[in-house]
This record gives structure tokens, C-alpha cells and sequence, in this order.
């Protein structure tokens, strides 16, 4: 049982060096210069220990969006998303606090070659999680048209922010952040009026 442990541990630990080593070629060079062996050299693994993990270049890209997808949508519901519209600032402050764990990780993805597809990935992922029916029961409208527009437009706001402020553009504490966008989304998503 503990060798079991400690091989996951390594395996994680890996994992975590590959994908880091990753981000720093990927937000240096486009996808199409960035290799294996640039990035088991930059991680400091095997080229064996690469391959356990992933088939090739693209399949880590694909595993991270996956993983960062599955990532957002497990915040969001460990922090009561069927609140979101009447109080998103615990939702926000979850995010903006996995972001922060690992800033420059986080920077060097969303500001890379392939940043539009991080972005399209967590929109997709916090979209899907804020249109399902136990967050928008008490919204001002149940047409789902026009909520679409409503999410698509605060996320891609909300990611626009984030972005910003990791490229510095935006210059501000992550809590008045939180509680600027906080504050946009409470006005906009009052509830009905039973």
C-alpha cells in the first residue's frame, strides 16, 4: 500500500514537471516549435516517463484543457453554484484562488500560442455549469436564449479580467476584483419578482 502511494505521489510529481515544463516552452514558442525532448529536457524526466503519461505534444495540450475543464467545474460546485447569480464572489474567489496557487503556470498557459483554447475550454466548462437548472431557477428570465447571451458575455468578461490582470493591464488587488465583478454580476442577475 505504501509503495502504491509513493508511485502515485512520483507519478503526480511528474506529471506536475511535465506540464510546467510545458507551459514555460509553450508561452516561449508557438505549439508547432515546442518537442518532447524540449520538454522532458526543461522538466528534467525520461523520455519513458513522458510517454506513461501522454502520447505526444498534443495529447498533453489536450489533457491539460481536460484536466483544467474538469478543474473549474469541480470549484464551482464545491462552492454552491446554485447561488451563483444571488452571490458569485464564492465562486469567483475559488477560481481566482486556484488561478493564484499557481500564477505563473496559469499566466504562461493563458498568454501563450494556444491561450485561445484555455479560454474556450474554462468558458465552455463555467458556461455549462451556470446554465443548468439549479442555477438559474430564480432568474429574471427562464429563456435559455437569452441566457446564454447573459453567461457567454459575464464569463468571457470574467476570463478577459483575469487575463488582463495576469498580463498586467489590470492593476488591482484580486479582491477588488472579485468584488468589482462580483457586484457587475449581482445587479444583472437579480432574482424574480414572485
Amino acid at each position: 500500500m505504501e509503495r502504491k502511494r509513493a508511485e502515485y505521489k512520483s507519478s503526480i510529481a511528474s506529471k506536475n514537471q511535465l506540464k510546467h515544463a510545458f507551459a514555460e516552452l509553450l508561452y516561449q514558442n508557438p505549439i508547432n516549435k515546442v518537442t518532447v525532448t524540449a520538454v522532458i529536457a526543461k522538466a528534467g524526466v525520461s523520455r519513458s516517463t513522458f510517454y506513461a503519461h501522454y502520447n505526444d505534444i498534443d495529447d498533453l495540450l489536450s489533457a491539460i484543457i481536460r484536466e483544467e475543464s474538469a478543474r473549474i467545474i469541480e470549484i464551482t460546485e464545491s462552492t454552491g453554484i446554485g447561488n451563483i447569480y444571488l452571490d458569485p464572489k464564492p465562486v469567483l474567489t475559488a477560481i481566482a484562488d486556484h488561478l493564484s496557487a499557481d500564477a505563473d503556470y496559469y499566466k504562461k498557459l493563458y498568454l501563450s500560442d494556444k491561450s485561445g483554447e484555455f479560454i474556450t475550454s474554462m468558458k465552455k466548462a463555467m458556461t455549462e455549469k451556470l446554465l443548468s437548472e439549479e442555477t438559474t431557477a430564480n432568474l429574471k428570465s427562464n429563456n435559455i436564449n437569452e441566457l446564454k447571451v447573459y453567461c457567454a458575455f459575464y464569463v468571457s468578461a470574467f476570463l478577459s479580467v483575469i487575463v488582463d490582470r495576469f498580463i498586467g493591464e489590470i492593476d488591482l488587488p484580486r479582491q477588488d476584483m472579485i468584488e468589482i465583478v462580483s457586484s457587475i454580476l449581482e445587479r444583472s442577475f437579480a432574482p424574480t419578482e414572485k
